[in-house]
């Protein structure tokens, strides 16, 4: 009689049905056939790269593992010949680039049943407040041990890894995003590093599945296999599209510029009313977006429900509210991100996602394409749109023909003689493209179709909107290289405000000098207010959220017309951290009210010393002198991480 095989095989038309068999008892969904492809080839004992578009459910790669290892330990018979190979209480350790997913994927691990655990800096510090150890509660009973790369080089995961019982269990490694390995390994996450020492810390039978929407097949592939240890031959690549034919790539030129405080290119978005998403690239731009959007808002809304802040500097609280505010929600309809937001957040009824400035790369350009229109039930199109600079599509065309060069900066030094631009050759491409798509194609060695899913959910999805591979699927993406496939109509420039439209005589309006003074007068009052409040919007927002500075300036320009209190409060009813100081703002206003008097009887010939101290306490010499001039005004704010950390540092000295 001849021998039957040594061990059972998954990754047959027989061990797919087994496997689909068994995690139809864990999770409420069938699932989908590749995925199903991808854990049975680990089963088998291979590593696994997967590379599908986002929203395509890569996290089931490494619930739907262990779902399958936690059976297999506790009924090895289920399949013949028996699975001998998994260890009691399995457990994997999945490595996350961000401390909101890594809280985010362990929710969702916990509600099928896979007992979860988040190691990073915050969870550090409060088990050290209560004399936990979390490492040692990671030793046993926890299935999904989540970490940050970070983690990987500490004493205690190395002391994790030397106890028996958690080196007897641990089974496999999940790193998610995996594209981050070659981007932010590369550059301010050195971190991600370690992750290449990981195999060889971890006993022969730990697999490793890497998932990613953004592994391009040139470098950043070769980087991945290299630092992952995987071998062409010995790891299975499992590839599909990564286009998300649902959602429409737009790309628009900015007409206005991103360094002041006013964005004229979004004042479409308040009346639109769908819910979206808004990247900017940091946090500084963030808060100067949330002031210009905070005045356009309708009377009667809600403003710190209707958009909302999301960063890092948040608490972890504030954010997971934001997100199921989004989610559940109608009164929210926008969320001013910065990166923390882009990869692997799941909010399924984003319309549209929103990029301010050039992409640096494809991998953040599709990573945030990614989070708009995730509910595969929905049937109309979301959208992507890019707000590009003037100069994007100069530096794209420089860049392909070498006449500039990728810079990691966007900082040019005095002593660098190479002009540096932000965005990477891929990216120069996907820009200049008459197709977005096609290039996308192109970069990702995307099939041209992939084999259909019979799961039960596309199955009915197909039913109601075709596969690619069975119709003709135009592209609808549009500019700005040679417009794209389907052009918008020509949006008009953003018209500047004409001096006919100021409804205040010509012979009442205020003079430079006035408006200076005016200017240092109203911050004077804002940091008053700001130093005073003890609730916590001033310890989570600036000075500038209290009394915006387009605010100030709205208030001079009507100056002549506010006779009363309550004519002050109808133009400032949209503030909301402002109105609850309306009458000591009235105060100000009529300190200004005498003080210009005075100017106005002052002979022409001292105008130039017209702002020195026509107010007690008043110092023109700071912060009035740069308003004379609004354009450079706004040129002169930046938008780096410099300026918010100076912002705080500034808070965290005064208020202490």
């Amino acid at each position: 009689m001849a021998a039957g095989p040594s061990r059972y095989m998954f990754s047959t038309a027989e061990g797919h049905v087994l496997t689909r068999s068994i995690l139809r008892k864990h999770i409420p969904y069938d699932p989908h056939d590749y995925q199903l492809e991808g854990v049975c080839q680990v089963l088998d004992g291979v590593d696994l790269l997967a590379a599908l578009a986002t929203g395509s459910g890569k996290t089931g790669f490494y619930s739907m593992y262990m779902l399958m290892l936690t059976e297999l330990s506790n009924n090895q018979s289920l399949c013949n010949p028996p699975y001998h190979s998994v260890p009691k209480d399995p457990a994997m350790v999945g490595i996350y680039p961000t401390i909101g997913l890594e809280e985010q994927m362990a929710e969702e691990f916990t509600k099928i049943g896979l007992s979860s655990l988040v190691i990073n800096s915050r969870t550090l510090e409060a088990a050290r407040a209560s004399s936990t150890n979390l490492w040692v509660r990671a030793r046993a009973g926890v299935t999904m041990l989540l970490l940050s790369p970070e983690q990987l080089a500490s004493k205690g995961f190395e002391s994790l890894l030397q106890n028996p019982t958690f080196r007897n269990r641990v089974c496999a490694v999940g790193l998610d995003e995996a594209h981050a390995l070659d981007t932010w390994g590369a550059s301010f996450r050195k971190s991600y590093r370690q992750i290449g020492f990981i195999r060889a810390r971890m006993p022969d039978r730990v697999r490793i599945i890497a998932a990613s929407a953004t592994i391009r097949v040139d470098g950043p592939k070769e980087n991945i296999c290299k630092l992952l240890g995987f071998r062409a031959g010995e790891y299975y690549e499992l590839r599909r599209s990564n286009v998300r034919r649902n959602v429409r790539p737009i790309f628009r030129v900015l007409q206005s510029g991103l360094g002041g405080w006013a964005f004229p290119d979004l004042d479409w978005i308040i009346p639109d009313g769908r819910k979206t998403v808004i990247f900017c690239r940091t946090i500084a731009l963030g808060y100067r977006v949330l002031v210009y959007l905070w005045s356009k808002i309708p009377n009667g809304a809600d403003c710190t429900r209707f958009l909302r802040l999301y960063n890092a500097l948040n608490w972890t609280t504030y954010n997971t509210e934001t997100r199921e505010l989004m989610r559940c929600d109608e009164s929210c309809k926008i969320i001013i991100a910065t990166a923390t937001f882009m990869m692997g957040v799941d909010v399924p009824n984003i319309f549209r996602v929103l990029l301010l400035g050039d992409p640096e790369s494809t991998e953040e350009w599709l990573q945030w394409l990614g989070r708009a229109q995730r509910d595969v039930k929905l049937t109309d199109d979301g959208e992507c749109i890019t707000y590009i600079t003037k100069g994007a599509i100069s530096n794209a065309r420089g860049i392909i023909d070498g006449t500039l060069s990728h810079g990691a900066s966007r900082k040019k030094t005095k002593s660098s003689s190479d002009k540096n631009a932000v965005m990477d050759k891929a990216m120069a491409r996907v820009l200049l493209a008459p197709c977005k798509i096609a290039e996308q194609d192109m970069l990702y060695a995307n099939p041209p179709s992939d084999p259909p899913c019979l799961c039960e959910t596309c199955t009915a999805r197909s039913a109601r909107q075709p596969l690619r591979s069975e119709t003709p699927w135009p592209c609808n993406c549009s500019g700005p290289g040679e417009l794209g496939c389907q052009p918008e109509a020509i949006v008009a420039p953003v018209a500047r405000k004409s001096k006919t439209d100021n409804p205040v005589p010509k012979a009442k309006r205020l003079t430079k000098a006035m408006r200076a003074v005016g200017m240092d007068r109203f911050i004077h009052f804002r940091n008053k207010i700001y130093l005073a409040d003890t609730s916590a919007a001033a310890d989570l927002f600036p000075p500038e959220v209290f009394f915006p500075e387009p605010t100030m300036k709205a208030i001079l320009d009507r100056f002549a017309l506010i006779a009363t209190p309550g004519e002050l409060q109808d133009l400032i009813a949209k503030r909301t951290y402002l109105l609850p100081h309306s009458e000591g703002l009235w105060s100000v206003i009529v300190e200004l009210q005498i003080a210009f008097v005075t100017m106005r009887g002052k002979p022409s010939a001292s105008k130039s010393k017209e702002t020195e101290s026509d107010i007690p306490g008043s110092d023109v010499g700071g912060n009035g002198a740069t308003v004379a001039n609004e354009a450079t005004a706004e040129e002169d704010h930046g938008d780096g991480f410099e300026n918010a950390s100076m912002m705080l540092e500034w808070d965290l000295g005064v208020r202490q």
